[in-house]
């Protein structure tokens, strides 16, 4: 586990001071760094600091459950106003560049963004719960030991940083445990000259491994709820994803510093406003592809894929 080590003091240690080392480091899925648990001074947090956390992250956890209910009521709300029906979910209404109007757009728009904000919404009000649990009620771990999931919003300047910045990253500790994705396991010739182009080569093959591990497990995890895994709609999503993260890098280097100096403050603006229409765009359309199979599956309506 990196970071620091969970310690136990000297002497016999009493049956809760050894579960509570054994979850610490069975729960620490992201590799944070952890104080000793025989530190004397890492437990000692006023009551007020303890009460205020709870009451922040509650606050938190209940707006974003309102929000999260809100937003299906109008997600309902505007599925009718458009008439959606189950046609409107149909193989041919899923290619990434087919032929569709205002209402397949809108339709394309609604589940793209409902994926994310439900995605956002509830893994961070659980998060904040379990905080409040851990931190101000059994009291083992300490505020800071429970940073955010998910990055700012205000990030999303392309879909690289979507998925690096943004997005949350409970998976890339245990994904990188697997010889497929790490890069300290790729065995690659070390010669200096070739250096540079290894190391990219590292990370790309890294980034795929990512990408299709998280494939797999959202195909597991459709066969669980629903029965039917989606394979085939899993893997070209998120490939799809690394291919278009894969462009992005190549343009950004070979063209995007050419035309907006880092110096211009005018055309840095012009970049991130540019990156935020693109990275939507981008979703909204490889969405359908992935989640349209999913949602008829969820409505007893299978098609094949």
């Amino acid at each position: 586990m990196e970071g620091r080590v969970v310690k136990l003091g000297p002497g016999p240690v009493p049956l809760p001071q050894r579960l509570r080392v054994v979850y610490r480091i069975a729960t620490n899925i992201r590799r944070l760094s952890l104080f000793d648990t025989d530190d004397p001074s890492a437990a000692q947090l006023s009551t007020t600091s303890l009460v205020k956390f709870a009451l922040s992250r509650c606050g938190r956890a209940l707006f974003l459950l309102a929000a999260f209910w809100l937003g299906n009521a109008l997600m309902a709300k505007t599925m009718f106003v458009l008439h959606i029906i189950p046609s409107d979910f149909d193989q041919n209404k899923q290619a990434l560049l087919s032929p569709i109007g205002l209402r397949d757009i809108c339709l394309r728009s609604v589940m793209s963004v409902s994926w994310i904000w439900s995605s956002y919404s509830l893994l961070t009000s659980s998060h904040d719960l379990l905080a409040v649990l851990f931190v101000s009620v059994i009291r083992w771990d300490r505020p800071n030991e429970w940073p955010p999931l998910f990055g700012s919003i205000t990030n999303v300047t392309s879909l690289r940083r979507f998925w690096g910045v943004f997005w949350h990253r409970l998976h890339v500790s245990l994904f990188d445990s697997h010889s497929a994705t790490n890069p300290q396991h790729m065995q690659l010739p070390s010669h200096q000259q070739y250096s540079h182009n290894h190391h990219a080569l590292q990370k790309t093959a890294r980034a795929l491994g990512m990408f299709c591990m998280s494939a797999a497990c959202h195909a597991a995890s459709n066969w669980v709820v629903m029965g039917r895994a989606s394979v085939v709609g899993e893997f070209r999503f998120f490939i799809s994803n690394w291919f278009i993260c894969l462009l992005e890098t190549v343009i950004d280097r070979f063209a995007m510093r050419r035309l907006f100096p880092r110096d211009s403050m005018l055309a840095a603006l012009w970049k991130r406003l540019l990156g935020y229409i693109w990275t939507m765009l981008v979703i909204v359309c490889l969405t359908p592809a992935w989640q349209y199979p999913v949602v008829r599956a969820s409505a007893g309506f299978h098609s094949k894929d």
